[in-house]
């Protein structure tokens, strides 16, 4: 399907995708997981947007084939389509669980802030922090970790881990 913009020129698509369009595939995915299916209205109301906007970036995202779009049909994600949306939930989830389980940033807090970053961190860096995650659960020398810190957030951190993570 070719689309068009108004002006009748062919709708070109970026390499990169924008983190709003990120967006719209990770909702895709949760959705089509959950309903077993996904309408551009229900799309919509999940991401708290109007349905031409959602129309905007279903078109966008069909031209760069990481989705099927037809009007009034439900959306597919192509092959292409769900392991990006699926290295986008990836990396949500490494921040998320870093920021909750190693900085004990609360669960509601955490996810907004994943939410933002998971679009600037590369999937090294996501897969190091949960490799980080896995390891202070696991720690067992608090001891070589405490330190004179003044007090400080950074104080308060620490000593989060060294209780959650490291006691003997």
């Amino acid at each position: 399907m070719l689309l068009m913009t108004k002006s009748g020129e062919k709708m070109t698509h970026k390499a990169e995708l924008s983190e709003s369009l990120e967006d719209y595939l990770e909702m895709i995915l949760m959705l089509s997981e959950k309903e077993g299916h996904v309408h551009s209205k229900a799309l919509a109301e999940a991401m708290k947007v109007k349905t031409p906007s959602v129309t905007g970036a279903l078109q966008l995202l069909a031209a760069d084939g990481l989705i099927r779009y037809t009007p009034y049909m439900p959306v597919v994600l192509t092959e292409k389509g769900r392991l990006r949306a699926e290295k986008v939930v990836k990396r949500h989830m490494a921040i998320k669980d870093f920021l909750v389980s190693v900085l004990g940033i609360n669960d509601a807090e955490a996810d907004e802030t994943a939410c933002r970053m998971e679009h600037a961190v590369g999937e090294t860096i996501a897969e190091r922090l949960a490799a980080l995650s896995v390891l202070m659960s696991t720690c067992h020398r608090a001891e070589a970790l405490k330190t004179d810190l003044p007090a400080s957030p950074a104080k308060g951190c620490l000593e989060t881990f060294i209780n959650r993570y490291c006691s003997k």
